[in-house]
């Protein structure tokens, strides 16, 4: 699926060795399976290492989480196990917590207006 402003700008704030502006066209980063050691910026801009623990759904069950950048520059994401959990209206949203990055899934709930008699 494409990955919209906020998902970019999440990865690039916190995660930002796999972010898309250092993945290469035609080419994919898999975060996932183990722990990488990463480095990450710091409010007082100073680059500190920090290790980041396999991604995981808010109930703790694992996932691998890919991001793509087609050869013509579109950035995409995929959670494995995202067909199984959630639907076409649903949203995502990411969490670093406490080292581990954590997959949210909201349901899309749409409130139509009061219909007029």
């Amino acid at each position: 699926m494409d990955a919209n402003k906020k998902v970019q700008d999440f990865f690039a704030e916190n995660i930002p060795s796999v972010s898309y502006a250092n993945i290469p066209y035609g080419h994919k980063r898999i975060i996932g399976d183990e722990s990488l050691m990463l480095k990450i910026p710091k409010r007082d801009d100073f680059k500190v290492e920090r290790m980041i623990r396999p991604t995981c759904f808010a109930d703790g069950d694992p996932c691998k989480i890919s991001l793509y950048r087609r050869p013509r520059g579109d950035e995409l994401i995929w959670v494995s196990g995202l067909t199984k959990r959630a639907k076409v209206s649903d949203t995502l949203s990411f969490e670093l917590r406490n080292e581990t990055l954590v997959v949210h899934i909201s349901e899309f709930v749409f409130d139509a207006p009061p219909t007029k008699e």
